[in-house]
This record gives C-alpha cells, sequence and structure tokens, in this order.
C-alpha cells in the first residue's frame, strides 16, 4: 500500500510518517525540499511539478497536510494561493493521473470562527463562520474539495483542533512555555492566560488520521479532538510541578489576540464511533516534550 503525505516534513507530517510505516506502507511525500530518497521536492501550488510527482508515484493514498500552520502569517494572499489554489491543483493532478486513491483533506477548527459557549463542544453541523485568514482559506479548501467529491474524488475532511507533542516549534504556546521553564527564565510576557482551548497530542492526531482515511465514507467531515479543555493557567501550574521552577507572567496587551475567545473546544464523536479515542493525557504530554527538549543538543541555554 503506498500512501503520499503532503508537507511530510512538517511537525504533523513527520510523526504521520512514522505511523504509515509502522503499519506496513510504502510512504513517500511531497515538501518544499527533499530530504531522502522517498521524498519529491514539490511545492503544491507547482501545478505541472506536482502532477508529474503524482503520475509517478501513483499513491493508494493521499494525506494532504502541507500548508502555512501560522495563522498570524503576514502575507495572507498566501494562505489562499497555497490552501485553496495548491489543493485545487492537487485533486486535477489525481484526475489526470487517471487514479482514484482515498485522500485525507486536513481543514482547521478555525473554519468554525467564534462560537458561543452554549453552543460547545463544536460539533461538525456547526456552520463555517471564520473570523481569520487561516480559517478563512482553509475553509476555502473544504468547498474545493466538495466540488471534487462531487465528481467522484474519495475525499474526508478532518477539521483539527490545537495539537502539540514532542519537537513543535516554540512559535506554538506550548513548546513556548517549555522553553522558558527549561532554561529557568524569571519572567515571560504572554497575552491572556485564561483562555481554555482543546488540546491533543500529536501522536494521537496522526492514529485518528489513518483511521479515518481506512473507515470514513467519502466526504464526511470529522473534528479531530480531545473534547477537553486546557486553561494556559493550568499548563504553566502544570509545568511548575514538573520543572520544580517558578515564572512571573507578564500580561501584555500586545501579545492579545484580537479574536480570541474564553472557550473553544470540539465535539470528537463522530471520530468515536469509528474506534478513536485520545490516548494520551495532557501530562504525559507536558513530561514527553519537556524531555524531547532535554535530550535535544543545543535546544537550550545551558
Amino acid at each position: 500500500m503506498k500512501a503520499l503525505v503532503t508537507g511530510i516534513h512538517g511537525f504533523v507530517g513527520a510523526y504521520l510518517k512514522q505511523h504509515l510505516l509502522s503499519l506496513g506502507y510504502d510512504v513517500y511525500g511531497i515538501d518544499r525540499y527533499a530530504h531522502d530518497k522517498d521524498t519529491f521536492p514539490a511545492d503544491i501550488t507547482d501545478r505541472d511539478r506536482l502532477g508529474s510527482v503524482i503520475k509517478d508515484i501513483q499513491p493508494d493514498e493521499i494525506y494532504h497536510l502541507a500548508g502555512i500552520a501560522n495563522v498570524a502569517y503576514g502575507n495572507v494572499g498566501d494562505y489562499y494561493t497555497v490552501h485553496a489554489i495548491g489543493t485545487l491543483n492537487l485533486y486535477e493532478a489525481v484526475q489526470r493521473a487517471g487514479i482514484n486513491p482515498k485522500i485525507l483533506y486536513v481543514s482547521t477548527s478555525n473554519v468554525y470562527g467564534i462560537v458561543p459557549e452554549e453552543k460547545q463542544p463544536i460539533a461538525e453541523a456547526q456552520p463555517m463562520l471564520p473570523a481569520n485568514h487561516y480559517g478563512a482559506s482553509k475553509a476555502a479548501g473544504e468547498m474545493v474539495s466538495h466540488k471534487y467529491i462531487a465528481d467522484g474524488l474519495r475525499i474526508i475532511i478532518v477539521r483539527s483542533f490545537n495539537h502539540t507533542g514532542p519537537g513543535q516549534t516554540e512559535s506554538f504556546i506550548i513548546p513556548k512555555l517549555i522553553r522558558a521553564f527549561a532554561v529557568k527564565q524569571p519572567s515571560l510576557e504572554l497575552g491572556n492566560t485564561g483562555t481554555k482551548r482543546d488540546f491533543t497530542d500529536v501522536r494521537d492526531v496522526v492514529k485518528a488520521y489513518s483511521l479515518v482515511v481506512q473507515k470514513a465514507v467519502p466526504g464526511d467531515v470529522y473534528n479531530v479532538c480531545s473534547g477537553k479543555v486546557h486553561s494556559i493557567h493550568d499548563i504553566i501550574s502544570s509545568l511548575k510541578d514538573l520543572t520544580g521552577h517558578s515564572i512571573r507572567i507578564k500580561h501584555t496587551d500586545s501579545l492579545k489576540r484580537a479574536v480570541d475567545p474564553a472557550i473553544f473546544y470540539g465535539d470528537n464523536h463522530r471520530l468515536k464511533k469509528l474506534g478513536w479515542s485520545a490516548e494520551i493525557p495532557m501530562e504525559q504530554t507536558l513530561k514527553d516534550i519537556i524531555n524531547f527538549y532535554k535530550q535535544k543538543p543545543g535546544a537550550f541555554e545551558k
């Protein structure tokens, strides 16, 4: 069984590759830069190059992870070029190759926008009303997906909520906090630490992705989330207990997001019906990230 992962050298892509290999797949990747013989250098905005790679590999399954992960990315036009046009290019390449693999389109919970607390946990039936360009461009990719589902492509959509784990970059809140504790910073500037979010370990997330591809019906949409919430304040308290270090938090208005709901978490009952559940608790995730950075030479100041 051949699987193709776009964005294979990204944070989630690397974990997905290892998971699929453990299941006995032949795993190939598309990334802007090739780091091994099974990764093809290609940009998903390059229609011709993408078509050539798809034709050569002839994958049985495609996991479409490639995208811009930063919600605060500067050039907003790039979101749409990558998430909408890049996705269009992928589906066109599949059709031109004359194949019909199972395809996973990885969307985001940001497509839901601002959801009142009384309508949470957020189910897949919640309307898409994105409040930022990241969410809007991913929603555009979903609309492109539905057009090709109507054409007969076997596409399933997942909407991923926050996820973290060893190896995630420090531009995300949990690795940022862990670095601060690891180097024993006396203080740290943050925005709102009272917000509550739904976090899932990346190792559970990739298991959800492969399970959905195996069991879901094309056209279906699934939230990938833990169904639980953790405040940044609670995570800071856990890190204090795990490291024995205290940090003074400076609340800075400039770091607060313009759109930052007090609580945001998902309903994962559809995914659970397929047989999935989040197995790794937050405390274990935090411990594993701490250990990852301890073992990584030069990761932190000594």
